[in-house]
């Protein structure tokens, strides 16, 4: 019973968590917005363009990571 509840406070304690990203991703994102950060709005559809303009990123899913956290810090940025 008592490693069921230790169980349950490592699995309750991980949903708290925010989603992880590498310090790539928030370094790059960083960098773009102290250089660009008018370029940038709270629309992901919009940042992703800007992303891809700016930077030499090759995948698609590195493009959407980038944008979506410039999207999240623009976001609270507003608030």
């Amino acid at each position: 019973m008592l490693a069921n509840n230790k169980l349950f406070k490592v699995v309750s304690d991980a949903k708290s968590m925010g989603r992880i990203r590498t310090k790539f991703t928030k370094r790059l994102v960083d960098e773009l917005l102290a250089k660009h950060g008018a370029r940038f709005t709270d629309d992901f559809n919009k940042n992703k363009l800007v992303v891809q303009e700016l930077s030499d990123v090759k995948t698609k899913k590195i493009r959407n990571q980038l944008a979506g956290y410039a999207t999240k810090k623009v976001k609270l940025s507003t608030d």
